[in-house]
């Protein structure tokens, strides 16, 4: 009777140990997943914020005044204008 209940204890606590590594390496690679997606996002919005140029930190008034048309002409082009 002893090594009855010994058996189907190992045999449960196997089951128990088999059952959670699957779980541990599914949820990994989930979050691997979803790791890489959102590091592809990042990439993604940091590629397009960089495709306009951003305000100098110092300029002349006159490079300034340039500067802003072109930032305004930039993001015009970006946006969809509806004709109504």
């Amino acid at each position: 009777m002893a090594f009855t209940n010994f058996v189907l204890t190992v045999a449960g606590v196997s089951a128990v140990i088999l059952l959670m590594r699957t779980d541990v390496k599914q949820s990994a690679s989930i979050f691997k997943r979803n790791v890489r997606q959102i590091r592809h996002w990042l990439e993604e919005e940091s590629a397009s914020a960089t495709k306009y140029e951003k305000p100098p930190t110092h300029s002349s008034p006159n490079q300034s005044h340039l500067h802003n048309l072109k930032w305004v002409d930039a993001w015009n082009a970006s946006c969809e204008y509806v004709v109504e």
